[in-house]
């Protein structure tokens, strides 16, 4: 789990580990450190979710970090990482949400929402995006735990080199389908699809 404090920050992090030809799959967990699940589901074991998602993918969590002491108004400590205190910013969430849609026809759900997008040619693709509305998940119990969720996902890319070499589709269709069969024992295969209440693989791209 990375720190996110702004949105440049993170595409300038993601430009210094990754060549200009590189095709990476991206997670961004978009949580308010004031919501009860949060709290209670994620930032509990963020250390956890630290270390396993680390080496696998770049996983982003905008608004918290380290070492940013005043730059955002009301701040405050909400977890440990690494032995290192981690603050939260409701306005460096809320400015890192606003560039987002800015940049797509993305709307952000008012609760959880965990992002997989492709990265490729120092952009991230908009064309292809998967969303987990991860509160409606949980309270439907689709997944019964969100840290038994958060590592399956993080199991799906225990070798970079893979997703690298993969094709544009299979990066975030092959993804899909992993994580489809995680849940579809709780839900029908058709109602994921019809109901469209827990997640959903959709064009963001903004019209010219």
């Amino acid at each position: 789990m990375l720190e996110a404090i702004s949105f440049e920050g993170m595409m300038k992090d993601l430009r210094e580990k990754h060549s200009d030809r590189s095709s990476v799959t991206v997670g961004i967990l978009i949580g308010n450190a004031n919501c009860e699940f949060v709290r209670g589901t994620i930032l509990s074991k963020i250390n956890q979710y630290h270390h396993r998602s680390n080496y696998n993918i770049d996983f982003y969590f905008p608004g918290y970090g380290a070492y940013w002491y005043g730059h955002y108004g009301f701040e405050e400590t909400v977890c440990v990482v690494d032995g290192i205190k981690w603050l939260y910013s409701d306005k460096a969430l809320f400015d890192f949400i606003r560039v987002l849609e800015n940049k797509s026809n993305y709307q952000y759900s008012g609760e959880t929402d965990l992002i997989l997008i492709n990265y490729r040619n120092g952009e991230l693709d908009f064309s292809e995006v998967m969303i987990f509305w991860l509160d409606r998940m949980y309270r439907d119990e689709v997944i019964y735990s969100p840290a038994n969720f958060f590592e399956k996902v993080f199991s799906l890319f225990k070798d970079r080199k893979l997703v690298n070499e993969a094709s544009d589709s299979l990066a975030i269709n092959g993804i899909g389908e992993c994580i489809i069969n995680m849940i579809k024992e709780k839900v029908s295969f058709l109602g994921l699809y019809d109901n469209n209440k827990w997640f959903c693989v959709r064009n963001f791209l903004k019209k010219s």
